[in-house]
């Protein structure tokens, strides 16, 4: 059985930290990043 590998095929970005992704098999998602670059620790991921 072979597995189908899902690609990101576009990003946009909706506002501040929202992130909306475009895959391969049709389906969109927004995201918010804004949490999770908030209560980063690491000064390479909150610049």
């Amino acid at each position: 059985m072979q597995k189908k590998l899902i690609e990101i095929e576009n990003a946009n970005d909706v506002s501040h930290y929202k992130i909306e992704i475009i895959f391969s098999d049709g389906k969109e998602k927004t995201i918010d990043f804004e949490d999770f670059l908030r209560q980063a620790k690491n000064p390479m991921t909150t610049q």
